[in-house]
C-alpha cells in the first residue's frame, strides 16, 4: 500500500511542521479518537549513510473499515529526514519491517 499526503500550511516553514510531525505528545493529543500511544525516538544509522532516522511507534484504536471493525492495531514507521537547500526537507515514511505489528 502507497500513501500520499500532502499539507498546505502557508503561515509554517518546513522545520515547524516537522517538529509538529515528530512531536508524539501533539500526535496524541489531536489524534486522540485514533491513537492509544505513539512513541518517537531518533537514532542516526550508520548503514543508511548517517542519515537522521527515527522510530514511531503506534498503537491506533480500533477503526471502522467499510462495514466492520478492526482489533487494536499496532506498527512501526521508519521515518529518514534529509535537509534539501536551507530549511527544507524531505521526509520518507516506511513501515519499518524489522518491528513485528
Amino acid at each position: 500500500v502507497l500513501g500520499e499526503s500532502e499539507q498546505v500550511l502557508p503561515s509554517c516553514m518546513c522545520g515547524e511542521v516537522l517538529r509538529a510531525y515528530l512531536d508524539a505528545d501533539l500526535n496524541r493529543r489531536w489524534c486522540a479518537d485514533k491513537v492509544l500511544d505513539m512513541t518517537i525516538a531518533g537514532a542516526r544509522r550508520a548503514s543508511a549513510g548517517g542519515e537522521l532516522r527515527y522510530r514511531q511507534d503506534m498503537v491506533l484504536r480500533s477503526q471502522r473499515v467499510l462495514a466492520s471493525k478492526t482489533g487494536v492495531m499496532a506498527y512501526s514507521h521508519s521515518i529518514a529526514v534529509d535537509a534539501i537547500g536551507r530549511g527544507d526537507y524531505c521526509a520518507l515514511v516506511e513501515i519499518d519491517p524489522d518491528v513485528p505489528g
